[in-house]
């Protein structure tokens, strides 16, 4: 959106507002000597189709409600040559934007789309006579001139205006024109009420005039130069005023001229008044009201001071959203008003629900500006509505149709996320191999001020091919950091262990909350974009490569999947899935890392809602590390009550609740503690225990090998195992299906080739 700086200053004192800088950007522009005042739609959709409307209305409440406004509708082929107007118009925008120029912008625009799109509406055919008139290189009172001698002359002049330069505005049409039957609407209710006396006393005769059109109790905003002529009517709307700013050419305007048959009307009378209540409001006009334009590219705020004396100095800066409002940097600003600054540590503008202002103050001076999202605006021009379904996840006011459209965008483009994640490797400092995430750290001395008037940088209604990458980068580090809120049943979640340690239903029976604003997401869609992100990353190798995905899928898993409409089910499959793949990824060596605390956290709280399985738990770890725990992998994984994994994971467990389960399954003998027993004991010709998943077979052979009446050899041990097809490890021959099973659950099988028939004990992690 481009629009005058003055309508800008205007905007700022709705602090509550929510798209400012996030679903829309604002350009303000400057303009020498008068305003920026057109008020020019132009809507394109991806198959092409454009339309345009040129009106008298602001984007405001009252341009858009409560004022009596015009709106002009270009349609192609009727209006194909107001198209090739319009199309000139926004190319003259771009040219006469810059340093120097009549146009001043923070950033350059680039409208290049929607003059594309103008211009093949232009090539429509249809016989059409309208015109777009506007001021960027001459006078509109010239203009109309010009297209009423087309029209064999001016007969008569109305005119419908809520602001007048005194009688000077109407007069100087008038003249331009060669018109002397000059009428005024007199509307009930308007800024201003025209000065038919001061009129006739500057030797000027205008009759006030009524319709129906424009008589309501609205205040009149409306545009309209009705101008009767020898061969026709000439009916002008838009935005330019019956003042000598907007006639003269001084601002910049925008018009729609319609040459339509003499007989139409608009219905006309006298109005029996010369007087109407004025509300006094303002006409556009240049003031020095201070205010600030900034933008935020994802690491710094840039921007510039206007309208106030002498800016140089130090200024305190603040960011401010809503009702939140955080102090950043002391700013330094030079003489231009240009300045840059750090946001506050603790308010990433990205994560905000609603629309961010930066604020400067110093001594009693306080100056406000909008603070435009750079990366998510430009996110939102490449990918459209699931960028801004992203960004309202970002802010914790998203929708199940945001998220649903989040996972339907993930469940066709699964790598995007991953590769964010590995970007961001892992979106924690606590999962990063550096140990450290980019921070940024700037200050007013460090980097000298550059006028925000003249950086390169360029505002463009097209397409970009990062900016969604950079949206995704700050999902990850939203999912890795933060916390369900109250309404998710994150909290009755159950969890999974690895194959030694088969989940079970939690003991609890409290029913799950309903999600957001009472409505879950569809199971079939979730699972869908989690199966796609599983099935990418196990075509990885097994290894440190996979950790970044898995920590953005674990986090995705506790944040999303409680909000499906099948909870439970859908968050234990998942986790049961995660705890597989990510078997063998560890990257801490020999310390503990983000992957390991992730993995023991869901194994006790699984060991918390059920007790029983507390040694499952235990053989979990024991797989996960490949080796039986030590007292130091012991102290440093037992789960933090107050991580956050923990908290996302139970948020209704205690401390002592944590350290219960942890030191409830640590002591217990798993299977493998029994299955090394018995080797060892077989080795050592000590006394045996006999586990009781043993077969009789099984049993004769233990017993004979232990007492000597049978070879050692009889018993071989499966020092590693391999994760699909079972070999044993004497003969090599394929293990049946009901033996590799026995060998997974209880570490004992047997093999059933004839010239083998050996005992197996697995000793494997």
């Amino acid at each position: 959106m481009l629009t005058d700086i003055e309508g800008y200053r205007s905007s700022l004192s709705d602090a509550g507002a929510v798209g400012v800088g996030r679903s829309y950007d604002i350009v303000p522009i400057s303009t020498h000597g008068g305003v920026f005042h057109p008020k020019v739609t132009v809507l394109t959709d991806s198959d092409n189709v454009v339309r345009a409307a040129i009106g008298s209305g602001n984007l405001t409440f009252g341009g858009w409600g409560y004022n009596t406004e015009v709106l002009d509708i270009l349609i192609p082929g009727e209006d194909s040559r107001a198209y090739g107007d319009l199309a000139m118009f926004l190319e003259g925008v771009m040219a006469l934007t810059g340093s120097g120029q009549r146009l001043e912008a923070t950033r350059k625009p680039d409208l290049s789309q929607f003059v594309d799109a103008c211009r093949r509406a232009s090539l429509v055919s249809g016989s059409g006579s309208s015109r777009v008139l506007h001021t960027l290189f001459g006078p509109l009172d010239e203009q109309v001139a010009g297209m009423a001698d087309e029209l064999g002359g001016a007969v008569s002049l109305t005119v419908v205006s809520p602001f007048f330069s005194s009688h000077h505005g109407v007069e100087r049409l008038a003249v331009a024109l060669g018109c002397e039957n000059v009428a005024v609407a007199v509307p009930p209710i308007a800024p201003s009420i025209f000065d038919f006396a001061g009129a006739r006393r500057a030797g000027l005769e205008v009759t006030p005039v009524t319709c129906e059109t424009f008589s309501d109790t609205r205040s009149l905003h409306a545009k309209v130069f009705d101008i009767a002529c020898q061969k026709g009517r000439l009916l002008v709307s838009g935005s330019g005023n019956a003042t000598t700013a907007a006639l003269s050419g001084a601002n910049v305007e925008a018009m729609v001229a319609r040459i339509v048959d003499r007989s139409t009307s608009l219905g006309w009378r006298p109005s029996g008044t010369h007087e109407g209540a004025a509300t006094g409001e303002r006409s556009p006009d240049a003031t020095s009201s201070p205010c600030i334009v900034a933008h935020f590219d994802g690491r710094e705020i840039i921007g510039r001071v206007f309208g106030v004396p002498n800016p140089s100095g130090d200024w305190i800066a603040y960011l401010s959203s809503g009702t939140r409002k955080s102090a950043a940097d002391i700013v330094a600003i030079g003489p231009s008003g240009s300045f840059r600054c750090a946001p506050p540590k603790d308010m990433d503008p990205i994560t905000l629900s609603a629309s961010a202002q930066v604020i400067l103050e110093r001594d009693d001076v306080e100056v406000r500006g909008w603070l435009m999202l750079e990366k998510l605006l430009d996110a939102i021009r490449e990918k459209g509505p699931v960028a801004r379904s992203v960004a309202r996840m970002l802010s914790g006011s998203d929708t199940p149709a945001d998220v649903a459209a989040v996972l339907e965008y993930l469940a066709q483009n699964p790598s995007s996320l991953i590769k964010a994640a590995e970007r961001q490797e892992g979106g924690r400092v606590d999962r990063s191999s550096k140990r450290a995430l980019p921070e940024i750290s700037i200050s007013a001395d460090q980097i000298a001020p550059v006028s925000a008037f003249d950086m390169p940088s360029t505002w463009s209604g097209g397409r970009t091919s990062t900016a969604f990458d950079s949206l995704l980068d700050a999902l990850v580090r939203h999912f890795a950091n933060s916390i369900p809120g109250p309404t998710d049943d994150a909290g009755d979640d159950e969890d999974d262990g690895l194959d030694e340690a088969p989940a079970k239903k939690s003991t609890k029976t409290t029913p799950g909350k309903i999600g957001k604003r009472g409505q879950r997401i569809p199971v079939f869609l979730a699972r869908k974009a989690f199966d796609n992100m599983f099935t990418m990353l196990k075509a990885r190798p097994v290894g440190p490569e996979r950790a970044p995905g898995l920590h953005v899928l674990f986090d995705m898993i506790i944040q999303i999947a409680p909000r499906s409409d099948q909870p439970e089910e859908l968050t234990l499959d998942c986790l049961r899935r995660w705890m597989s793949l990510a078997l063998g990824c560890r990257t801490g060596g020999e310390g503990v890392d983000g992957l390991d605390r992730a993995a023991a956290a869901i194994v006790t709280k699984w060991a918390m809602d059920d007790p029983e399985n507390a040694t499952g738990c235990h053989a979990a770890l024991q797989r996960w590390f490949g080796r039986v725990l030590d007292e130091d992998i012991i102290r440093d994984l037992e789960p933090d009550p107050f991580g956050l994994d923990e908290r996302r994971l139970a948020p209704d467990a205690t401390e002592a609740g944590w350290h219960a389960a942890w030191t409830s399954v640590i002591p217990t003998t798993t299977p493998w503690f029994a299955a090394n027993a018995l080797y060892k004991a077989l080795r050592n010709g000590e006394a045996i225990e006999i586990p009781r998943e043993a077969t009789a077979d099984e049993i004769d052979i233990l017993r004979r090998v232990a007492s000597g009446d049978a070879k050692a050899n009889r018993v071989v041990a499966m020092q590693t195992r391999p994760s699909k097809k079972i070999n044993c490890p004497a003969c090599h021959i394929a293990l049946s299906a009901v033996q590799q099973a026995r060998l997974v659950k209880h570490r004992l099988a047997s093999c059933s080739n004839t010239f083998c028939n050996k005992v197996i004990v697995d000793l494997s992690f």
